[in-house]
């Protein structure tokens, strides 16, 4: 288990980055992706926080999974939303490239509770 709650500790700051990066990157004058944005990774870290500090196995499954089904909505929401037509390239490039390491870490914590882990 303490691999997979240093995953969502990395998960949990990959939340808070994309809470920010309409910010950091410029794109707080396309509405739809910056709220997007900054909910989604709300959301990210508040479920990554949980399974972090969760003491539960299956409850921490369960978490990880939700993480996982956000990384996919941060993949299509550039698609979803349409502000991929606005010419939002900062806004399109950070939500798939943080949808993908969300989904990647997400199912790398998700499929090592339980296994017993060489420390």
């Amino acid at each position: 288990m303490a691999r997979s709650n240093n995953l969502n500790w990395i998960i949990a700051i990959i939340g808070a980055w994309q809470i920010v990066s309409p910010f950091v990157l410029g794109y707080t004058t396309l509405p739809v992706a910056m709220w997007s944005a900054i909910i989604t990774g709300a959301v990210i870290l508040i479920v990554s926080l949980a399974a972090a500090l969760i003491n539960s196995r299956s409850l921490d499954r369960i978490l990880d999974w939700v993480n996982f089904l956000l990384g996919i909505w941060l993949i299509i929401s550039p698609f979803v939303l349409v502000f991929s037509h606005f010419g939002a390239m900062a806004a399109i490039w950070d939500a798939i490239v943080v949808g993908i390491l969300v989904i990647l870490l997400s199912l790398w914590a998700a499929t090592s509770i339980g296994r017993r882990e060489v420390v």
